[in-house]
Formats: C-alpha cells, sequence, structure tokens
C-alpha cells in the first residue's frame, strides 16, 4: 500500500470511492462525495492535505484536513 497526495487526475476516482463508501453507512444523507468538492473550493482547503491510499494501482482510501476556527470556553478564538 502507497498513500500520497492527490493529484487532479484522482478526482473522479475519489469521488466514486466516497459515493460507495457512505451507500452502506449506517449515517449519511448520500450527498458525502459532493461535500468533497465544496470543500476544495473553500479558503480552508489544504491542498498539500489530501492524501489517497493506494494498492494495486487502485485507490482504497481517502483523506482531507482543512483549517478550521474553534472557539474556546474564554471566548478565544484558534485558528487552524
Amino acid at each position: 500500500m502507497q498513500i500520497r497526495q492527490v493529484n487532479q487526475n484522482d478526482y473522479e476516482s475519489i469521488y466514486q470511492l466516497v459515493k460507495e463508501a457512505f451507500q452502506t453507512a449506517k449515517v449519511s444523507d448520500g450527498t458525502e462525495q459532493d461535500f468533497v468538492l465544496k470543500l476544495r473550493e473553500e479558503n480552508s482547503y489544504i491542498p498539500e492535505l489530501e492524501l489517497v491510499a493506494e494498492e494495486n494501482n487502485q485507490l482504497i482510501g481517502h483523506i482531507m484536513f482543512t483549517k478550521q476556527t474553534i472557539k474556546t470556553t474564554s471566548g478565544d478564538y484558534i485558528g487552524y
């Protein structure tokens, strides 16, 4: 298994992988694959931290990270 950064050629395969993965999930609204597309358009998207797992030239996993702002109990905002 190899873990690597995503490239644009992976986008359709990722879309199908996410769609298939959530078809049998207990909690799903059926739009998770579209949420991936939306996250890529946001300013919080970190392209360097969108990764896929690949085995025998087939995608078997996907993860992406985005920046988020968290409000603490003291009222401070922490940006990530």
